[in-house]
């Protein structure tokens, strides 16, 4: 089972719309999130450089490099998701001071949602190596195609790169949202991600915060085929855990969603 914590605004969302929202991802509350994979891609291509004499694979990295900020135009929208239900540092990060809740989708039921709206359910990577080893892959496949149009001579110079960029582009696109620093380890997130979609997207749409319009995807989670995956709601740390159970179960009757467990979180009230 996975979970996704929110407050009780957002889970008033998910059972009367059956929707949420998965945001694009320079919009996510970590900022430093996009910006760990850049560096990490442009270290790997600036030590490719330097350690080969090829002239071809010199150009191209150099290429790749200066053009590697027009990622930032590259609409990649990410659900964000956890393997672990009662986490203190989650309530702390994502919830308002009067409590929220954790919400636990089945993942057997979420699958077929996601792959409906072509998202990919996958985990984060912490771990520094496993992240390198990501990115090289997808840095050795654009430089393959790049080799392979110039040598068989199906496009010039130019046209070779553009075409591995746009290779690179997308390839990036679809790794970046769940490339995380080692320190959020402990989190476990998953996320549901959805490369290089257009902002003209039917389902493409915005909320306003404090300071900006936010873009999002809405992201339907239930189907004529398919139920709402939800499966469990942990009740966090709050003052009236009891009255917020009650109130639950009488908004699940009212919208007529099939019921599962309540509980209130492990975590002590006074620890928040």
């Amino acid at each position: 089972m996975l979970y996704h914590y929110t407050s009780i605004a957002g889970l008033k969302g998910i059972v009367q719309t059956r929707r949420v929202w998965a945001t694009i991802v320079h919009y996510l509350n970590d900022a430093k999130e996009f910006r760990h994979a850049m560096d990490v891609v442009r270290n790997l291509m600036s030590q490719r450089r330097d350690d080969t004499t090829d002239r071809a694979s010199i150009d191209f990295y150099t290429n790749l490099g200066e053009s590697l900020p027009q990622i930032r135009g590259v609409n990649a929208c990410a659900f964000s998701l956890s393997a672990k239900g009662d986490l203190l540092s989650q309530w702390r990060g994502y919830c308002p001071p009067e409590g929220g809740y954790s919400i636990g989708f089945q993942t057997d039921l979420l699958r077929p949602h996601l792959q409906r709206q072509n998202f990919d359910l996958v985990p984060c990577v912490y771990d520094h190596s496993a992240q390198q080893n990501l990115l090289r892959v997808i840095l050795d496949d654009a430089l393959s195609k790049f080799r392979r149009l110039t040598e068989t001579k199906q496009a010039d110079q130019e046209q070779a790169f553009e075409a591995s960029q746009e290779q690179f582009f997308f390839d990036f696109s679809r790794v970046v949202p769940v490339l995380k620093d080692p320190a959020f380890a402990e989190e476990g997130e998953w996320r549901a991600v959805l490369s290089l979609v257009s902002s003209r997207h039917p389902q493409m749409g915005y909320r306003v915060n404090k300071s900006m319009a936010v873009p999002h995807f809405e992201l339907e989670l239930e189907s004529k085929e398919h139920p709402l995956p939800l499966r469990e709601i942990v009740v966090g740390p709050m003052q009236y855990q009891e009255l917020a159970m009650n109130g639950l179960s009488s908004l699940f009757e009212r919208e007529h969603v099939s019921y599962w467990s309540i509980r209130r979180s492990l975590i002590p009230y006074r620890l928040l």
